[in-house]
């Protein structure tokens, strides 16, 4: 006598996987619908830190993170927002604030040149000589090219040497334009520098502003980021700008060292 049991009757399968997709699809739907709407408050972040409004950005961030806390870009998200919230706080002077806002947001991307630097000046404001010493020293090995990182550390570590001399001859200040009588240096050689593929992959848009002396020969002699953005931007800033040629800044018909802000603005179209 048979067990009954005859082999799958026609149709089975047809049965079966519908119901196993039924059960699948919700979750897989939810599942979407968290990473729809976290990229929906990254996006609405990047808008809220482009009006400069840091902790409304960092409230977006946050939520972004409690919906995907393994997502990319919402860790890239937390780090830039908590990175400007800390030198918002620096600058209005509540350095305890802006040291646990530089430290939250390296503990999302700890191999940001300017998030150690930022760090750095606030432990040295508060007095932490060591702790600042170690920040100044990991964004100089992030940043190598950038010569505000390297004349801070040295500040900190040998202050009477770096002290500015009475010998040390003056740099022209031409960031608003030149003195009148005075001609203000001409770019004649220059390019844009490229996008990081790390920044492309993660659409990282926004604004880098770099400090620079042009020397009498009309080259970059030196060059600082003084607004950074991350993920690799930065650094492409300061090689780039560093190629630069420029026709010397004049001071009464002789050629002289001038002091330059240039802007750059990454945007992904």
């Amino acid at each position: 006598m048979g067990s009954g049991f005859t082999g799958p009757r026609r149709g089975m399968k047809s049965r079966v996987i519908p119901l196993i997709l039924l059960c699948a699809c919700p979750a897989l739907a939810a599942l979407a619908n968290k990473t729809d709407v976290a990229h929906q408050h990254i996006n609405s972040a990047n808008n809220l830190l482009s009006k400069g409004d840091v902790e409304g950005a960092v409230s977006e961030c946050r939520e972004a993170v409690r919906l995907k806390p393994h997502l990319e870009e919402c860790r890239l998200c937390i780090s830039l927002a908590l990175y400007r919230l800390g030198n918002r706080d620096y600058e209005k002077g509540e350095t305890d604030k802006a040291i646990e806002e530089y430290r939250e947001a390296l503990r999302a991307t700890p191999d940001e040149a300017y998030w150690h630097l930022g760090l750095a000046k606030a432990l040295e404001k508060a007095g932490d000589l060591k702790g600042a010493t170690n920040e100044y020293r990991t964004a100089s090995k992030l940043s190598p090219q950038d010569d505000g990182i390297q004349l801070a550390l040295g500040a900190l570590l040998a202050p009477a040497q770096n002290a500015p001399s009475a010998e040390t001859p003056r740099v022209g200040d031409f960031s608003a334009g030149a003195p009148a009588g005075d001609t203000e240096p001409i770019p004649v050689k220059w390019a844009d520098p490229p996008y990081s593929e790390e920044a492309r992959r993660s659409r990282r848009q926004g604004a880098i502003t770099v400090a620079i002396v042009i020397d009498t020969e009309g080259n970059v002699s030196k060059a600082q980021v003084v607004k950074a953005l991350g993920q690799g931007l930065d650094q492409n800033a300061l090689e780039t700008v560093r190629k630069w040629k420029f026709r010397p800044a004049t001071r009464d018909g002789e050629p002289v060292a001038a002091r330059l802000l240039v802007h750059f603005n990454f945007r992904l179209f």
